[in-house]
């Protein structure tokens, strides 16, 4: 599968982009997460794997945002700008470049937000 669209997507981020339409799907079905419960949430409960943070974090990130989030199903050949920002994100987690993570949590989330959503990225 080649995601050749204007946004060029390496084998892992693909990976990731798969995990996080699967996550998406089975989020519908689920309720959201106050973004100040989530963090409470993934600091108590120290045993989370990140696949289960990224799911808190993903239904949180509609109050974030200040407004609903869009995924694409899955194998779906273009993509969404949240499914972008969050791939972005967890990329850039991934590389420790810290730097690009306080940049998109700024361009994204609401002031109010961005610190629990920089405590919840911290966590991937």
């Amino acid at each position: 599968m080649s995601y050749t669209t204007e946004y060029k997507l390496s084998d892992v981020e693909i990976s990731l982009l798969e995990e996080i339409r699967d996550h998406a799907k089975k989020m519908r079905s689920l309720p959201r997460i106050d973004i100040f419960k989530a963090c409470d949430l993934v600091q108590i409960d120290v045993e989370l794997i990140t696949p289960e943070i990224l799911s808190v974090f993903m239904r949180s990130l509609s109050q974030a945002f200040g407004r609903p989030v869009n995924f694409s199903e899955a194998g779906a050949r273009s993509l969404t700008w949240d499914e972008k920002w969050l791939v972005s994100v967890v990329s850039a987690v991934s590389r420790a470049d810290y730097d690009s993570v306080n940049f998109l949590i700024k361009s994204a989330v609401q002031p109010v937000h961005q610190e629990q959503c920089r405590s919840l990225v911290s966590r991937f």
